[in-house]
């Protein structure tokens, strides 16, 4: 397992009790939390689905002390503890200049870190539990706002891919339609990076289309020509990435990552920009370096910037 992992499994823990100190978590707060906490950097596949596991049964989760012990103990690695400040203090910044939980929150980081005397399990977990209910909150409001967006678009897209699908071939429909159109918003993406959509690149998302998802040349060219137009005024990327992380299994994610590379390099060279964003995309579907390393490997060397 991964440091980064095992850190990020143990602040998962600590914000998860927290959020459960006042005995319920109901299902928005359960989406925002795990909204937040999928954002961090490094998961591995393994761990995301332990925590998701623990939410469903929070006795799982240990008590309060052990688990800020816990993570204290990942703190040592100086890696790690810029992850653990970045997370922490991403919550900070959800929260108003002034706002009374503020101060909440500056005292938990500094006791996470050592910058202050550690308080006891209890007024850690109430301190903790204060501080996290405003950034919850704002999260349920932006999830609102990305949902009506996602769904928009994906009401969109599917619309416009069923009315472009050839004639004589019967579309997709359903979960089997939705998780096409992810994976096409996810290329598009890629394409419109730049600002520049390159014929090459259009042919090389074409393609990936075909040898991915296994539907014909004339289909995958009529959804290439649907999702860069709708991806054109761009796309919440980790929204689309936890989407398909969850409706595919690590075989399948592994072939879209390569994918991807392979429509980043569709002009003729993956540039620096589109290697790091295709990273990105790596560790939003979970998976690990290694496996960037393996896709990256498969473009020819003239075909990345090194």
């Amino acid at each position: 397992m991964m440091k980064s992992a095992r850190f990020n499994l143990a602040l998962g823990r600590v914000l998860a009790a927290a959020a459960y100190a006042d005995g319920t978590l109901d299902e928005e707060e359960r989406r925002a939390l795990e909204d937040l906490l999928f954002r961090l950097p490094q998961w591995d596949a393994e761990q995301w689905r332990t925590l998701s596991a623990q939410l469903d049964d929070p006795e799982r989760l240990g008590d309060f002390e052990t688990l800020c012990a816990d993570l204290r103990d990942q703190l040592q690695d100086p890696g790690d503890s810029e992850i653990a400040r970045s997370a922490l203090e991403s919550l900070r910044r959800r929260l108003p200049d002034h706002h009374p939980e503020l101060k909440a929150l500056e005292e938990v980081l500094q006791s996470v870190f050592g910058e202050a005397p550690v308080s006891s399990a209890g007024s850690l977990l109430h301190k903790l539990k204060g501080a996290i209910t405003a950034p919850l909150q704002k999260q349920l409001r932006l999830l609102g706002q990305v949902d009506r967006a996602h769904r928009d678009l994906e009401e969109s897209f599917s619309a416009r891919v069923r009315k472009s699908w050839p004639k004589h071939r019967v579309p997709p429909e359903g979960e089997e339609l939705r998780h096409l159109c992810v994976g096409a918003a996810i290329l598009g993406h890629v394409v419109h990076l730049d600002g520049v959509v390159e014929r090459g690149e259009v042919e090389a998302m074409t393609r990936a289309l075909v040898e991915h998802w296994g539907i014909g040349r004339d289909e995958a060219q009529a959804v290439t020509e649907v999702a860069l137009e709708e991806s054109a005024a761009g796309i919440d990327l980790y929204a689309n990435l936890r989407e398909f992380f969850e409706h595919s299994e690590e075989d399948e994610r592994l072939r879209f990552l390569a994918a991807v590379f392979q429509v980043a390099a569709g002009d003729g060279q993956a540039n620096m920009t589109e290697i790091e964003e295709v990273r990105r995309i790596g560790h939003g579907l979970l998976l690990s370096h290694q496996h960037f390393i393996a896709a990256k490997l498969a473009i020819p060397r003239d075909h990345r910037e090194t």
